[in-house]
């Protein structure tokens, strides 16, 4: 065996072992992350709750047993708060309606009566909850301004709320929104409920720091408040998913976000989006993902355009697939809007659930708070064998094609591995020589194991039987 060969083998064998190794602690970190949180949408449970006449807590303990782990939670509205009855919202007109037929009690007379009295606002009392009146009124001075909410009465406690009274339902309008259906933050209702039903919390706020007015709170208070909030219900929040076109902060106060994240150990799920392997276009994500060490988790949601055309059987296959070749850590689950298989809505969806989670389970995934995978940064000593190995195949092959003469294989190896190790170790580039030599590798070894396959062809063909191995039949070049 000539030397040039030795010195290819021993190289190449010495990369190898060292692509192995680092294999092998990548598959460590992998099977040391294998917790799924299943996620599902409080609003959707309620309301299947509703339409079936069963008590949400019913609902709750049936998903909770089908292994559910988390509901999220969004930003509520005026309009929502009183669909919901929490409070009572109605715009000058209405007022006036009932004090012509003589409906109004007195405190709600007096304010009509009032010269000041305004028909382009919207006044807001307690309805079944006077925290959620509280919250509004806070919410409603930091998002629009202390001067838009006024007091007119103590006892019940009555707001005033200047501005645009009309409800825009026209899909035409796209993002144009009266105040009753703007964002205002989460309700410390439903966020206790969810915790006290046995789930943790995926909160879902808008970007605050696009102020609606110029008279609004800063940002920074904007954002200290909504955490101060989730603070103070003394929910279980594990995760942070953003809603709207922006994440929270976006783009100046990232890292104050970034900050109360850390300090609460809430991990950020970053939705997968229709294109495999990307992610849902949100701005600011990507940089509150590193501002947050990366404490992210991989977020698989099934959109509900799709969804609508598919049967139970069809999306259920698709969870524990995407979980094990995506690292998809959090199944944030969609419920069916129409029965299936002539079962009530309810039954419908536990059952399409209890086959994810099963289905999952059977995958060797827990259940619980998503995993995060621990940092992984091999030393880079790892990396000098394998540049050398590159370095010896392109050799090699440049020796076989007579561009490189044997008297200097050695020589041009060394010098060629220095240089893709010096690229390797070379800072910020050293992830795209990473990649180079990934990419180089996949192309040199197959051809030099195709040449040799060839060669071992050649030798075996058996005389005077065209078409065996290596004959000139199969193998002209050779």
């Amino acid at each position: 065996m000539k030397t040039y060969q030795k010195l290819f083998l021993a190289l190449v064998g010495l990369g190898l072992a060292a692509s192995l190794c680092l294999n092998w602690q990548r598959i460590q970190v992998e099977r040391a992350n294998k917790t799924i949180e299943t996620v599902m949408e409080y609003n959707s449970l309620v309301r299947m709750a509703q339409e079936e006449g069963v008590p949400k807590e019913q609902v709750f303990k049936e998903f909770r047993d089908r292994g559910v782990t988390t509901l999220t939670v969004f930003d509520t509205s005026l309009d929502k708060l009183a669909q919901k009855g929490s409070v009572n919202v109605l715009t000058g007109a209405q007022l006036l309606e009932l004090a012509r037929v003589q409906q109004l009690r007195p405190e709600w007379q007096a304010i009509v009566d009032n010269p000041d009295f305004m028909v382009d606002a919207l006044y807001i009392s307690a309805g079944t909850s006077e925290r959620a009146l509280k919250e509004a009124e806070e919410d409603i001075r930091l998002r629009f301004g202390k001067e838009r909410i006024v007091e007119l009465n103590v006892s019940p406690l009555i707001l005033r709320f200047d501005g645009d009274t009309i409800i825009s339902k026209n899909p035409i309008a796209g993002d144009e929104r009266g105040v009753r259906e703007m964002d205002l933050g989460p309700s410390t209702d439903e966020l206790q409920d969810v915790t006290k039903n046995g789930f943790m919390v995926a909160i879902r706020p808008t970007n605050y720091c696009e102020r609606y007015t110029a008279a609004a709170a800063s940002e920074e208070e904007q954002i200290n408040a909504f955490f101060r909030r989730l603070d103070d219900s003394g929910a279980k929040v594990s995760l942070i998913i953003g809603s709207g076109k922006q994440m929270l902060g976006n783009n100046k106060y990232l890292p104050l976000v970034a900050k109360n994240l850390l300090q609460r150990h809430i991990t950020m799920g970053m939705v997968e989006g229709v294109t495999q392997l990307q992610f849902v276009k949100l701005e600011g994500m990507t940089e509150l993902a590193r501002l947050a060490n990366y404490q992210v988790a991989r977020t698989y949601v099934i959109a509900d355009a799709e969804q609508r055309k598919m049967q139970v059987f069809d999306a259920f296959r698709r969870w524990s697939l995407a979980d094990e070749e995506r690292n998809i850590r959090v199944n944030y689950i969609k419920t069916f809007l129409t029965p299936r298989d002539n079962k009530t809505l309810l039954q419908t969806n536990l059952d399409y659930v209890d086959r994810v989670t099963r289905d999952v389970a059977s995958k060797g995934f827990a259940t619980g708070p998503a995993d995060i995978y621990k940092v992984y940064q091999p030393s880079r000593l790892w990396y000098i064998p394998m540049a050398f190995s590159l370095a010896a195949a392109w050799c090699l092959y440049f020796l076989l094609l007579g561009v490189l003469p044997e008297k200097h294989y050695v020589k041009a190896t060394g010098i060629f591995g220095v240089l893709v190790t010096a690229g390797l170790f070379a800072g910020p580039l050293g992830l795209l020589a990473r990649q180079g030599v990934a990419f180089g590798a996949a192309v040199i070894f197959p051809v030099l194991s195709m040449h040799r396959m060839m060669g071992i062809w050649r030798k075996k063909r058996i005389p005077g039987q065209p078409g065996g191995f290596g004959s000139p039949d199969l193998c002209p070049s050779v």
